[in-house]
This record gives C-alpha cells, sequence and structure tokens, in this order.
C-alpha cells in the first residue's frame, strides 16, 4: 500500500510539472493573440452566417470539422482569448495523456517517462499553437490520438476483462474522433499495431508466432474502427477539394509510379530526419536569429522556471529502486523511429512535405510523439548516466525558447492586424461596395491568403454580410490582374469572391515606424523605394473608394480588441481623411494638435500631409520650419516631386508653387 501511495506521488508531481510547463512555454502571450491566417475565414462565415454557415465550409473535404468548428464557435464566440485558452488546455491534455502513455509502457522508470513527457510537452517543431482557431481540432485529434494510445496500453496490462473492454471501446471511439478530423493520422492506426506487438511480446514465454495471434484479438476493434473509416472515405465520400481528392492524388501518380514512389521514399527520409532532429535547432535559430531582447529575457525566465521546476520534480521522484536500476529499454528507439514513420507516410503519400517555414511544420505534430521516444532512447542509450539528464534538459530549454519567441512572433502579427484595421477605420469612414483591398505589412509579416484581408474588411465594414469586400495579396501573381484592370472570381470553401481590379485600394504599413498608408495612386507617399512591390502597384489605388460621406465605422471589440492608444498614427489618420475632404484647416488644426502633445511621425513621408496642410492653410512659417526634416530623406522627396509634377488634377486650393520651390528645387 505504501509503494503504491509512492508511486501515484511520482505520477502525480510528474502530472503537476507537465501543467506548469505547459503554461510556462504556451500560456504567458495568451492574452496578447489573436486571429491569424484560416482563422478569419471561420469567423466570418460565423459572422454573417452562423453556425450552419461553418458547417458548410467544410463539406467539401471534412465534414466532421465543420460541426466541430460550429460547436467551438458556439462555445467561444469571436474572442481570441477563448480560443487561445480552449488550445491551451487541449495542448496539457495531450502531454497528460503523453505521461499516462510511457508511464504504462515503462512503469518502472519514472524519472525517464517524467522527462519523455516533459520533451513532449515543449517539442519546438509545431509551431502553429498561435493559430488557435484554426489548429485547434487538429490539436484535439492529436490529444486524442495520444489518449487512445495511453487507454489501449492501458487495456493491454488490465488485470480484469471488464476493465480491458471499457479501455478498448474508449480507446476505438476516440480513434474514430481523430480521424474524423484529420485522415492522415491514419498512419498512427498501423503504429498501434506495432506498440501492442511489443507489448504481447512482454508476455511470459510469448514467441513472436503466439504474440501475433493475440494481437488480431486485441486489434480487431482498432482494425474494424479505422477499417470502417477507411471505406466511408475512399469508397463513399467524394473530396471536391484538391488537397483532399483521392482520385486527383491517384492519377498524378499514374503519370510516372516509378518516380512517385521514388519522391515519397526520399520525401519521407528527408521529413523523419527533419521531424526528430532538426525540429530541435532549426526553428531555434530561426525565431531568435532577429528577436527582440525583451523576448529573449522572457524566453529565458521561461526555461529557467521549467528547469527549476523539473529539477525539483526530479528530485522528488527521486532515484530508482534497486529493481529497477536496469537500463531504459531499447526498445524506445525502435519504437519510435517505427511510430515516427508511420505517422509520416500518410503525409508523404497524400503529396505534403514538412518544411519549417509556411506552416508546412504543422504536419509534425502527430509524428513527434514517436520523435520524443526516439530522441530520449537514443539518450539514454548512448549517453553515459551523469550527462543525460542534463542533455534533455538542455532540449527542453531549447524547445521552452523557441515556443516563447514563437508566440512572440505572432503577437507582433496580431498587433499589425489591429492597426492595420484600427487605423484604416479611423481613416475610411466606409469603403464603397465591391472595393478590392490590397493589404501590406512590414516585413516578415505578409499575409498567404486573400481572405486574411478581406475577412476583417468585411467584419468591419459591412457585418452580417458574407463578401462585400474582397481583397488580393501583393504579389508577383496577382499584379497582372492589377495592371490589366480586370474582373474575375475565386471560390473558397464555396464562397464565391467576385474581385474588380478596378476598384482597388492599397493599404500599407510600408515599415515597422510607419503608420498605416492609405495609398493615393496620383501621390504615392513612401518613405523609401525599398518597397519595390508597392510602388509597382501603388499607382492603380484609387483613393476614391473611400465614401467621405458616411458615419465613421468602429472595429468590433470583440475580435479586435480595445482601440490602441492615441498617438502620432490616430492623427495622421484624421490629417489624411481632412487632406481627401480639402479641409486646410482642419488638417493644419489636427497637425498642431499632435505636435503640442508630442506626437510626431517615425517615418518621414508622413510629414507630406503635415507639410502640405501648413501650405494650403496658409501657415508658410510652420511649413519652413518643417521642410528641412523633410529633405534629410532624399528617395522621397525625389518620388513625391516626380508625381507633383505630372498631376493635372490638383484642386485651386493647393499651393504647388510653393511646394515646389520648397521641396522640389532643393532636391534636384
Amino acid at each position: 500500500m505504501i509503494e503504491q501511495d509512492k508511486e501515484g506521488y511520482k505520477l502525480y508531481s510528474a502530472a503537476v510539472l507537465i501543467g506548469l510547463a505547459t503554461v510556462l512555454t504556451y500560456g504567458l502571450l495568451i492574452p496578447w493573440l489573436g486571429f491569424y491566417r484560416d482563422d478569419w475565414y471561420v469567423i466570418l462565415a460565423g459572422q454573417g452566417q452562423g453556425t450552419q454557415g461553418i458547417i458548410e465550409l467544410f463539406q467539401s473535404d471534412r465534414p466532421f470539422i465543420g460541426y466541430l468548428y460550429a460547436l467551438d464557435y458556439r462555445l467561444l464566440g469571436v474572442s481570441p482569448l477563448g480560443w487561445h485558452l480552449l488550445a491551451l488546455a487541449v495542448r496539457l491534455v495531450s502531454g497528460l495523456a503523453f505521461l499516462w502513455l510511457v508511464n504504462r509502457l515503462w512503469p518502472q522508470h519514472k524519472t525517464e517517462s517524467t522527462l519523455l513527457a516533459l520533451l513532449y510537452t515543449v517539442y519546438p517543431g509545431f509551431l502553429e499553437q498561435p493559430i488557435a482557431a484554426t489548429y485547434i481540432n487538429l490539436l484535439m485529434a492529436v490529444a486524442a490520438s495520444v489518449l487512445s494510445l495511453a487507454l489501449t496500453v492501458s487495456a493491454l496490462r488490465a488485470r480484469r476483462p471488464q476493465s480491458a473492454i471499457l479501455l478498448t471501446l474508449a480507446a476505438s471511439v476516440l480513434t474514430l474522433f481523430y480521424l474524423a478530423i484529420f485522415e492522415s493520422m491514419i498512419g498512427l492506426e498501423a503504429a498501434r499495431l506495432a506498440l501492442m506487438w511489443y507489448l504481447l511480446m512482454q508476455v511470459p514465454g510469448a514467441d513472436w508466432r503466439q504474440a501475433l495471434r493475440r494481437l488480431f484479438l486485441w486489434a480487431w476493434p482498432y482494425i474494424l474502427t479505422a477499417g470502417s473509416f477507411l471505406t466511408w472515405r475512399l469508397f463513399i465520400f467524394k473530396a471536391t477539394r484538391h488537397s483532399t481528392d483521392l482520385d486527383a492524388l491517384l492519377s498524378e501518380y499514374a503519370i510516372s509510379p516509378l518516380r512517385a514512389a521514388l519522391t515519397i521514399f526520399i520525401e519521407l527520409g528527408k521529413d523523419f530526419f527533419e521531424t526528430v532532429f532538426l525540429s530541435w535547432v532549426v526553428p531555434l535559430y530561426q525565431l531568435t536569429v532577429n528577436g527582440k531582447y525583451g523576448d529573449l529575457a522572457l524566453a529565458l525566465l521561461a526555461a529557467g522556471l521549467t528547469l527549476g521546476l523539473a529539477l525539483y520534480c526530479l528530485r522528488r521522484i527521486g532515484p530508482a529502486r534497486a529493481d529497477e536500476a536496469a537500463k531504459f529499454p531499447l526498445s524506445a528507439i525502435w519504437l519510435g523511429g517505427v511510430i515516427a514513420l508511420l505517422a509520416l507516410f500518410p503525409i508523404n503519400l497524400a503529396g505534403r512535405t514538412i518544411s519549417f517555414s509556411g506552416h508546412w511544420d504543422r504536419y509534425t505534430l502527430h509524428a513527434a510523439l514517436g520523435g520524443v521516444l526516439l530522441v530520449g532512447g537514443l539518450v539514454f542509450k548512448f549517453l553515459r548516466k551523469p550527462a543525460q539528464v542534463p542533455f534533455l534538459l538542455a532540449l527542453v530549454f531549447a524547445g521552452v525558447v523557441t515556443q516563447i519567441h514563437n508566440a512572440a512572433y505572432y503577437r507582433d502579427f496580431w498587433n499589425y492586424q489591429r492597426s492595420l484595421w484600427w487605423q484604416t477605420a479611423w481613416r475610411a469612414p466606409d469603403l464603397k461596395e465591391r472595393t478590392l483591398i490590397y493589404a501590406s505589412l512590414p516585413r516578415n509579416f505578409g499575409y498567404f491568403e486573400d481572405y486574411e484581408i478581406y475577412a476583417p474588411a468585411n467584419l468591419i465594414y459591412t457585418p452580417g454580410a458574407q463578401v462585400n469586400l474582397t481583397a488580393d495579396l501583393v504579389n508577383g501573381q496577382t499584379m497582372p490582374y492589377l495592371i490589366n484592370q480586370q474582373v474575375k472570381g475565386k471560390t473558397n470553401r464555396g464562397v464565391y469572391v467576385h474581385k474588380n481590379y478596378k476598384n482597388a485600394i492599397l493599404l500599407a504599413i510600408p515599415t515597422a515606424d510607419s503608420c498605416v498608408h492609405v495609398i493615393d495612386g496620383r501621390q504615392v507617399e513612401l518613405p523609401s523605394f525599398e518597397n519595390g512591390t508597392l510602388l509597382s502597384i501603388a499607382s492603380f489605388s484609387k483613393i476614391e473608394r473611400i465614401d467621405l460621406a458616411s458615419s465613421p465605422v468602429v472595429p468590433p471589440e470583440k475580435i479586435f480588441g480595445k482601440p490602441p492608444r492615441i498617438d502620432w498614427c490616430f492623427y495622421y489618420q484624421k490629417i489624411t481623411l481632412a487632406r481627401q475632404r480639402g479641409d486646410w484647416e482642419s488638417a493644419a488644426n489636427l497637425a498642431e494638435e499632435a505636435l503640442q502633445k508630442g506626437f510626431q511621425p517615425r517615418d518621414y513621408s508622413e510629414w507630406f500631409p503635415v507639410f502640405e496642410a501648413y501650405v494650403n492653410s496658409g501657415n508658410f512659417e510652420a511649413a519652413a520650419k518643417l521642410a528641412p526634416k523633410m529633405l534629410k530623406n532624399r528617395e522621397m522627396i525625389v518620388l513625391f516631386c516626380s508625381q507633383l509634377a505630372k498631376r493635372s488634377d490638383l484642386p485651386v486650393s493647393y499651393n504647388s508653387a510653393y511646394i515646389q520651390t520648397a521641396l522640389c528645387q532643393p532636391a534636384e
């Protein structure tokens, strides 16, 4: 009884460690995270059409996800905080399930099991945790898969038949649950068979033939469950999205079967190496090389606390007893390798590969189960005893630092998104129907899909409508559409988006020091020629797409948070709005108010509307004081003056002669 209490205490201590490590790794920056990437079309559908709209989005490829998203949306609504807290809770469940799994596999090795669970918890190869509304269902699928495997192991070790039956039934239900979310995780079912065979080989007196016979008796519920799902997925349900269309995939392989097989084999090897080994170093370098010092300090503090808690927990668990002193089983190495390979194989079969860029790391998480076992097994096998714990804790340290920096990146990404839309709302009271928005954020914070732009725009300007305002990305692929002033359509998950490139307007945050620039194609104001892509399309931006007669809109705070504090950017938007209206007096007064409060731009191109307001309202003294500041940036002045010389549509109130004398002649 005393021994059982001690064992329970050790497991409880390890569980507390996993909980605290999860919060320190993924929870510290949650209050400053928001919505990203595919989050937006789910939120837009929910706001425009309710849960039924969300369900319909996924009928073409993964219908069960639609119902799950609808439930999530009904519970969490449009507040980012709720989605991130749920993702944190699911990540915690996954870590605890892994702890249970390894403890059931190797119950005599509490220290090693705790270290493996800690490694799994902070695994740095999956960097999509902050995109919570998109990946919450993947996180659920992975948690369900790990819990299902733990239940299977417990069923095999159960002493009573009734317990084994109940545990097997629960594991089978979880199998169906995670496969319905992400069918490419089917490789874990093959991994389950390997795991069960390993356990059955541990039965005293059993040889491999007996183990195989017993395997069939134990495995048929899982085979039936997975087989039923595959039958439905392959022969009954027909996906219409190309990425999940089996017929389209097979037709591609049929063109050159040998080449396809060779490609799958090579990519599987590469992805295996990336998932198991490179995940501990590549993301760490990518995220920290240009990281902020403040974020580095926070990451080091969180990692240090995690290591301190780990050392305290390991001390409480204590050394192994004499009968437990054997080395950690070598089986962890081959089991981990087999699980990782089997988990990754369907991903490669579907034509997907892993890369630590562009969100292609999302396929690593379910394979991390095997990767962590393999890494831990190699350490316990080939490193000397005194070096094992320090080495694994060094990996834990790297994992925490990586994930904190990853969350910091998404914190900054959300800040730029919030700034873009709050400032746009200050600048543009409304946008005319069917306006097409180009939006550009500072370097390293680009958009991947058009709905990342048009979804928040519609949520602000046309709440209740599905897609009234449209958008596109600033890249080489879309530039020809804009240059040729095309009209075309596109369907995103069954939602038709009509794009009229004649109605384009460009919103840009040119640099990290800039406010949002609502570009007027006739007078492009950018800090330098470095923004080459923006310059190439800026002339097509029609500022008249702003409806000046409308009442100002206010972004919904539940989604976009509270308004940013009043600073220079607020006044800049109001000054440029007054300029567009031709109200030079108001623009000059706003500029004076901003300067009196100590606000001024860090992007010198934002002095242009102030200078014009002073000149055109007759305040030449203030204009004369401002001109020398502007002349420091020659690139900016050259661009401005070249455009001014071509203008033939300037209003009568515009004193172009004074401006040319003050700015353009000295620049020459």
